[in-house]
């Protein structure tokens, strides 16, 4: 109900700056809407495309990652700012 991730932002931080920093850039304000309103608005969207990639685009699908590690990177993501 509250669509927070129950993962660890700190603990999904090291795998944002090493696979989606270098696209999203540091504050996630790259290329898309921004990601911290994306994943504070729409988790089970920004699972969805995280866990899939983006198919139209260089987004890798990020299955090879466990569970908890997934949830984590959302978690980090959902403390992203939400405006450009």
């Amino acid at each position: 109900q509250t669509r927070l991730a129950k993962g660890k932002a700190e603990a999904g931080a090291p795998f944002y700056r090493t696979i989606c920093i270098v696209c999203h850039g540091s504050d996630g304000k790259q290329l898309t809407r921004p990601l911290g309103r994306v994943a504070r608005t729409n988790p089970w969207a920004a699972l969805h495309t995280i866990l899939n990639g983006h198919p139209e685009d260089k987004m890798p699908a990020l299955r090879a990652l466990d569970r908890q590690s997934v949830i984590d990177i959302l978690s980090h993501l959902q403390g992203l700012p939400d405006t450009n």
